[in-house]
């Protein structure tokens, strides 16, 4: 009876001695795994001049896009190492071009250090990116273009081509080049939609049966002069048998002195048509006009 209870008392002990081991293996195998690292971006040309000023965005194309995962972060520094991320330019990946933008309206030139990130995975090492100032090449650079409205809505489901007016049209020389982009860093021209100007109104054209919705960036370029900064036009999306309800940011406003002659209040967004005023929420118009440009509406 004894031998067999020294029997059973040892299995129990090899059991716990075993299971012991095999926790505090699994215990050093967890405190030894290493976090993978993301790979370092590697650009084709690290230096990029920019093309126009001003220039929010300038772009880069990575050789190395298939080493990353859905989703990887890039994050931008001022420095080789250390520091945080900058709030001032961001990085984005777009297929294999990679832009730096600016949160203002002109990209700062100088270096900036990109790093990457993949979930799951430790932030990679940074890879420099050097912008560099625009060249004029000691020539007069033309206007950028200026509208009236930057966002137009489309009139139908399906059609070619949209209409934005331009208010400085009249400083450009006969013959002047307009030029469509897609960002407003690229630095090839849009592939299916091109520009044109009659008079002050300026065509957007699509090469195929519709223009597509979205940013496009416009810029000038008149004989002998240098390529002028990109103005952003939105074509909006058509909406059938309505008319887009005006929003305004603050529907209250105050008079700025006593015998104010008008009220500005701002937009959410500019809508091109024709506005009239009402006194109540049903009825007909007053005789009262507004005045609208872009984002500013003013009540006189």
């Amino acid at each position: 009876m004894k031998n067999t209870q020294y029997l059973i008392a040892g299995v129990c002990l090899f059991f716990a001695v075993f299971i012991f081991a095999a926790c505090a293996l699994d215990e050093s195998v967890e405190r030894n795994k290493v976090t993978p690292t993301t790979a370092t971006p590697v650009a084709g040309q690290a230096t990029i001049a920019k093309s126009h000023t001003p220039q929010k965005s300038v772009e880069f194309t990575l050789t190395n896009i298939h080493m990353y995962a859905a989703g990887t972060s890039f994050s931008v520094y001022s420095l080789a190492s250390g520091g945080s991320p900058l709030t001032s330019v961001t990085a984005a990946l777009s297929g294999s071009t990679l832009a730096l933008t600016a949160q203002g309206t002109d990209i700062t030139v100088g270096n900036y250090h990109v790093s990457a990130t993949e979930t799951g995975k430790n932030e990679s090492a940074r890879l420099q990116l050097t912008v560099t100032p625009f060249d004029p090449g000691g020539l007069v650079t033309s206007a950028v273009p200026e509208a009236t409205f930057k966002t137009v809505a489309k009139t139908s489901a399906s059609q070619t081509l949209v209409n934005f007016t331009l208010t400085n049209a009249a400083s450009y020389q006969a013959g002047t080049m307009f030029k469509v982009y897609g960002t407003s860093g690229a630095a090839a021209v849009h592939g299916t939609v091109t520009a044109a100007l009659s008079g002050s109104t300026l065509t957007l054209t699509a090469q195929g049966d519709d223009i597509g919705t979205g940013v496009y960036y416009v810029s000038a370029q008149e004989t002998g002069r240098n390529e002028s900064g990109r103005l952003d036009l939105t074509v909006g999306e058509y909406f059938p048998n309505t008319s887009i309800t005006p929003e305004v940011e603050n529907d209250t406003v105050a008079k700025d002195e006593l015998l104010s002659s008008s009220v500005v209040f701002t937009l959410v967004q500019p809508i091109a048509g024709t506005w009239r005023v009402y006194a109540d929420t049903s009825g007909s118009p007053t005789t009262v006009t507004v005045s609208v440009a872009d984002t500013t509406l003013t009540l006189p």
